[in-house]
């Protein structure tokens, strides 16, 4: 992996730094903010990402225009946060599908509510091993049931509230939502699904995996689950070597089951199969993260069809700049530092981009394969940043030298500085693009 330095000249750090003492707090305020998140590379390991994470971040900050925001940062700004990320980012297609599925049941067209909420289901479903939240899932079940009855389909009515019955033992469908006779058949055959209640023995590969049930904690394996509810139930595990897993599995009636969690790396998603599913899939989860982060920018940066590539993304305007793009060799971080000056002319003083410049959607990268965002956004309570927080920190006297160091070249050297800015060419890039 290489390392050079980018072609694009630089204001002098000797300028730099005394523009920056003078101008104080209000400069450092209105200096656009720039989130790394990793690296969208899946041959890259957590310890990878971080690395690739900083040469991005030091090129940032050589700009000199912008404020870095490391992983680190991200992941301490997002702490109780990833849930809703994850909720956005990824539960868009299912929530949609079940809101449809709900405004065709109540205006009576069943065949396509039917059609609608399966979809929903589907999808709901799997998206439990990011949100671990059964909520819309039953939602969706309880209104496929619904449906189905209502149709003519008993039998496949039944089905869809055993399911319900089985993530959400203790809900019950609103009454301001549905018929008397309906809820009445619903909590008849929730009692009959309770008494079949079963036990399941959960295994992993690695002991003292933390079990979640249908989004539900329930300890560390190896474990015995009590009160299963026989049907389709949701497992997710969380390894303390930081994998994960997520399985279905079918309990049975009458008799104890067994699920043994298969652990693997953590995964956001599978990317989709074309292009414009994959850009989707980036634009959902950036606009997402910006949410959460609020930052000006956040740097986008992958691999796709062997080449690397790097866009920003603009939380206050939700667009993206032009693609830059370059070969690459292992780590593709390298080669995109370089590249990147090329995107910094297209970003105004307000963290905004040219007219020129924006494009609706961004290049379709894997959304898996950024490892460090997945296992922070997967797995937060095991700190992915520990061993920076552990470092042994600078004494104190060494803050009070530096300051007073500071004050004295403040006090000794602002002369010099002007003199130097006024008389040496000027070497950076000419400020932002104004509004």
């Amino acid at each position: 992996m290489r390392r050079n330095t980018s072609q694009v000249a630089y204001m002098p750090r000797s300028f730099t730094l005394v523009t920056l003492l003078l101008a104080g707090p209000a400069l450092a305020q209105d200096t656009p903010t720039v989130a790394i998140v990793g690296l969208h590379q899946a041959d890259l390991s957590v310890s990878d990402q971080r690395e690739a994470s900083e040469i991005f971040a030091q090129a940032i900050e050589e700009a000199g225009f912008f404020e870095a925001r490391r992983p680190k940062w991200v992941a301490d700004r997002l702490r109780g946060r990833e849930p809703l990320v994850l909720r956005d980012a990824f539960g868009g297609a299912g929530r949609s599908r079940l809101e449809e599925g709900r405004t065709l049941y109540g205006q009576a067209q069943m065949d396509q509510a039917v059609s609608a909420l399966e979809e929903a289901v589907e999808t709901l479903g799997q998206g439990l091993a990011l949100t671990r939240s059964p909520r819309e899932l039953w939602d969706a079940l309880v209104y496929l049931g619904a449906a189905r009855q209502a149709a003519g389909d008993y039998r496949g009515g039944r089905t869809a509230f055993e399911q319900a019955i089985a993530v959400m033992p203790l809900r019950t469908p609103s009454s301001q939502e549905f018929p008397p006779d309906l809820i009445q058949r619903y909590d008849d055959l929730r009692r009959e699904r309770q008494a079949l209640a079963t036990a399941v023995r959960v295994t992993a590969g690695d002991d003292d995996t933390v079990v979640w049930l249908n989004g539900e904690r329930k300890g560390s394996t190896p474990l015995t689950i009590e009160g299963v509810i026989p049907g389709r139930n949701y497992f997710y595990g969380e390894s303390p070597l930081g994998f994960s897993a997520f399985q279905v599995a079918d309990v049975q009636e009458a008799r104890q089951g067994d699920v043994a969690l298969r652990l693997d790396t953590p995964m956001l998603a599978s990317p989709a199969s074309s292009e414009t599913g994959r850009a989707r899939q980036i634009a959902d989860l950036y606009a997402a993260l910006g949410e959460s982060l609020e930052v000006d920018m956040i740097l986008v940066a992958g691999t796709a069809e062997g080449e690397a590539t790097a866009q920003l993304y603009s939380t206050r305007t939700d667009t993206w700049t032009n693609t830059v793009s370059t070969r690459y060799v292992g780590s593709s971080a390298d080669e995109l530092s370089d590249v990147l000056p090329t995107l910094w002319v297209d970003v105004r003083e307000d963290g905004t981009f040219e007219p020129s410049s924006r494009v609706a959607t961004p290049r379709g990268l894997d959304v898996s394969g950024d490892v460090l965002l997945s296992r922070i956004l997967l797995l937060p309570e095991q700190d992915a940043f520990a061993d920076e927080r552990t470092e042994k920190k600078p004494k104190k006297v060494g803050k009070v030298l530096l300051g007073v160091g500071i004050g004295l070249a403040v006090a000794g050297g602002v002369a010099w500085g002007t003199a130097y800015a006024l008389t040496e060419p000027f070497q950076g890039r000419v400020g932002f693009s104004q509004p």
